[in-house]
Formats: C-alpha cells, structure tokens, sequence
C-alpha cells in the first residue's frame, strides 16, 4: 500500500467522523424524542420504500438491460413518487409540522 494513499484515506476517515461528531452534538441537543413519536413509525415506512426501490434499481442495473427498453413513463411514476417521498420525509423533519 502507498504511504501518501493510506495518509490519505485515514484523513478522509478523520474528517468523516469530526463531521459525523458535529452532526450528532447538533441532532442530540434539538431532537426531541417525544415530539417525533408519532412522525417516526411513517418516516421509517418511508426509508424502507426508499431501500426497496435502490435495491430494485441495482437489480435493474445487474441485469444489464439496453436502458432504451425499460419503460419510460413507469419510471417517470417512479420519479414523481421519489419527490413527493422527498416532500413528506422534508415535512416529517421540520418541527413546524406534525400529523394532525
């Protein structure tokens, strides 16, 4: 292994985790776990839809079909649901919003 390159990557590492630290401080001090119980169960539905449907694309991508047969207004559906995941997930996050 290269020195310079292991330099490198442990940097990468370090600066991941002071970002990572930061993050957290900031999370633990305004997060409110009472508030968010009834937002939680929903916003994790929403990550596993989201899961599901990388690991549908991966499967997409392993099949190695010519991207011109794969039906284009199904997948503009897909996109459309992305955003609209994205809007209520954004909403879910804001402590303006709650489910009432």
């Amino acid at each position: 292994m290269h020195v310079g390159h292991g330099f490198v990557v442990l940097a990468g590492v370090e600066f991941f985790l002071n970002f990572f630290e930061e993050k957290f401080e900031v999370l633990t001090e305004n997060y409110n776990r009472f508030n968010d119980e009834e937002k939680a169960p929903l916003r994790s539905r929403i990550l596993e839809i989201i899961t599901a449907r990388n690991e549908f694309f991966n499967y997409l991508k392993s099949l190695d079909i010519d991207e011109d047969k794969i039906p284009q207004d199904e997948m503009k559906k897909i996109a459309a649901g992305a955003v609209n995941l994205n809007v209520i997930l954004q909403m879910l996050n804001d402590e303006r919003h709650d489910l009432t």
